[in-house]
């Protein structure tokens, strides 16, 4: 299968970027970077769907099926930076794969720390759905 490099920001992450911005200007600068990359990068998008991609630490980011929601049917993935690791900038793009339009939406960009991925209170994770519902029509 040929994946497109089609990689766009769902509205909710301007205000993501702009509170991270804000608060860590050093890690919004390297989010930023990331996000180029993975734009200008058609190579990259064939990678973003490798479940454990990167787990090893060879390749500069770590790729991962948000596994309790995409036993739902939630085609979610979540992707770190190790080099931002190593910084200690915990941060993941949460990323929709749109299968039919073989294209990525990023509906997050959240610091693990204030992320509870298995919590389903987490303000984080009803928003993303609450955007999945709205914007794409998924339950």
């Amino acid at each position: 299968m040929i994946y497109t490099s089609l990689i766009s920001l769902h509205k909710d992450v301007r205000d993501d970027l702009a509170a991270i911005r804000e608060s860590d200007p050093a890690a919004h600068a390297k989010i930023a970077a990331l996000i180029r990359q993975l734009r200008a990068d058609s190579a990259l998008a064939e990678k973003l769907l490798d479940h454990g991609f990167g787990d090893d630490r060879r390749e500069d980011f770590s790729v991962n099926k948000w596994l309790g929601v995409w036993k739902e049917g939630k085609d979610l993935w979540r992707l770190k930076s190790w080099d931002m690791e190593y910084q200690d900038m915990k941060y993941r793009l949460i990323y929709l794969y749109l299968r039919k339009e073989a294209r990525f939406v990023v509906m997050a960009i959240v610091d693990r720390k204030s992320f509870n991925y298995d919590d389903d209170q987490d303000p984080i994770r009803k928003r993303i759905y609450a955007s999945l519902r709205h914007t794409y029509s998924i339950e």
